[in-house]
């Protein structure tokens, strides 16, 4: 049996425990212990997961806020378009009306301004125009929120929440706990959002190959898990004041021009189709306080690799490799290791990876149409 295999098992039989939802969630690997600053909250949630049921937490991640901000910026709504919309005559008779107002409305008024000029000097224009209007407002607004987040002197990426408040949250929430003899448990994974797709980037320990004799040795073992948990909590991750995802709604709906330019970089394509950017957004977090774990297996590891994995369990052991929490007892050709986290430290084992239709509001039929108009 392969470290693969031993990862689908171990997933099935956690996110059955707890109740996860197999439709949306992914385990971290190693687990992230939290430092208690809200930049490293906020972190955590600002990425873009890959397709894997497990995502390995040593890679960097894309940003959603970087690939969310390259869509943004280049949405527009040409004045020439709406111009071309509305008639040139009625055009010119709105830009005149315009330049009487005292003072000068902003964007977001202008759709309410237009339909009342527009139901008394041209009606047949008041539908087309306010949307042209509205469309222009919103993209303009977008824009408007990244600002304060680019630059020589920029903001954090913030998320809605900050730790004090998770820690608020966690400190009245319930208790969880799992027994279950992993090695029996079905691997099957095809039923999960990825359709079965996973990675097993490490071994026993946090550095040692999945490929290693002492992982497969592992793998192929009667491995049993008793784990409780003080907590357990999933924590939203909203993004803040730099979001917009009326906006973000508009560029995943339609590849057309507009919103997006004549000459998009990057496109659609590479932001939404196949190996786009940006198929994938963090929903939530899955927090944790305290952790106690047992992991026992009967696996034949010979005494020189007993010791070696007494000597490198402080580096962090399977399920969530987190440095400096184990330690190992051997009795004869038992292997037991033992996770520990104190009472009140927050852990995050994973996320939910709702497909970026879904993040949105789009059913399965709208995501399938979307595709469809873009020739997909």
């Amino acid at each position: 049996m392969s470290m693969l295999t031993l990862q689908n098992r171990w997933y099935n039989a956690f996110t059955g425990a707890l109740g996860l939802n197999r439709g949306l969630a992914q385990l971290l690997q190693p687990a992230a212990l939290l430092d208690g600053t809200d930049t490293q909250l906020w972190s955590l949630q600002d990425i873009v997961p890959p397709e894997s049921l497990m995502r390995d937490g040593l890679t960097a991640a894309s940003r959603f806020f970087a690939e969310y901000a390259a869509v943004i910026q280049q949405l527009e709504f040409p004045q020439s378009l709406f111009a071309q919309n509305i008639g040139a005559a009625n055009y010119a008779a709105w830009s005149a009306y315009l330049q009487t107002l005292k003072p000068q409305p902003a964007a977001a008024q202008l759709p309410g301004i237009f339909r009342t000029w527009a139901m008394r000097h041209a009606p047949s224009v008041v539908s087309i125009g306010v949307a042209d209007l509205t469309a222009m407002a919103l993209y303009a607004s977008a824009q408007s929120s990244l600002l304060p987040y680019e630059g020589s002197h920029p903001k954090p990426v913030d998320y809605s929440g900050t730790y004090a408040q998770l820690i608020a949250t966690l400190d009245v929430s319930g208790s969880q706990s799992l027994s279950s003899e992993v090695s029996r448990v079905s691997a099957d994974v095809n039923d999960t959002w990825t359709g079965g797709i996973d990675e097993a980037p490490f071994g026993l320990w946090l550095g040692n190959s999945a490929s290693s004799t002492i992982a497969r040795k592992f793998a192929a073992s009667h491995v049993t898990v008793q784990a409780s948990f003080d907590a357990l909590l999933v924590w939203m991750s909203t993004p803040g004041a730099w979001y917009n995802s009326s906006a973000l709604n508009a560029a995943y709906s339609s590849p057309a021009t507009p919103p997006w330019p004549p000459d998009p970089d990057p496109t659609w394509e590479e932001m939404f189709g196949p190996g786009g950017a940006l198929l994938y957004a963090e929903a939530s977090l899955i927090v944790v306080s305290g952790i106690s774990m047992l992991v026992t297996t009967d696996a034949p590891f010979t005494r020189s690799e007993q010791h070696a994995i007494a000597a490198n369990a402080n580096r962090g052991t399977w399920p969530f490799y987190l440095p400096s929490t184990s330690t190992v007892e051997l009795s004869g050709r038992a292997t037991a290791i033992t996770t520990s986290v104190p009472k009140g430290t927050a852990v995050v084992l994973g996320q939910n990876v709702p497909g970026i239709g879904a993040y949105l509001g789009h059913g399965p039929s709208e995501t399938h149409n979307v595709a469809a108009v873009s020739g997909r």
